[in-house]
């Protein structure tokens, strides 16, 4: 009934409001909040942060995972390849969410 694009806004928006809401409860050393573009711009300085939180000494084997297999340039893709009629339609779904957690919706 409501599309594809309006469904998938709809569990993304569900997904990480409940994510970050419930997170934050947590006590500190219990959750890490880590931005997809931190990840894919940085790869080797956000799985550093990871692997300090997990407690885990050798973060080698991570970083090169990640530095072989993240592509930087992924985080806004999204922006660019959806139409103006998308673009409205997501607009309500996604926007709040956005904004709550620090991004700019244009």
């Amino acid at each position: 009934r409501h599309g594809m694009l309006t469904t998938c806004a709809a569990q993304w928006r569900e997904g990480v409001a409940h994510a970050v809401i419930e997170g934050r409860r947590l006590p500190e050393c219990s959750y890490l909040e880590l931005r997809y573009e931190e990840l894919v711009r940085e790869p080797a300085r956000a799985w550093k942060r990871v692997s300090r939180f997990l407690g885990i000494d050798d973060p080698a084997q991570g970083i090169q995972f990640l530095e072989r297999g993240v592509v930087g340039d992924r985080a806004e893709h999204w922006r660019s390849v959806l139409t103006a009629e998308q673009m409205r339609v997501l607009e309500s779904h996604i926007r709040p969410t956005l904004e709550f957690l620090g991004y700019e919706w244009r």
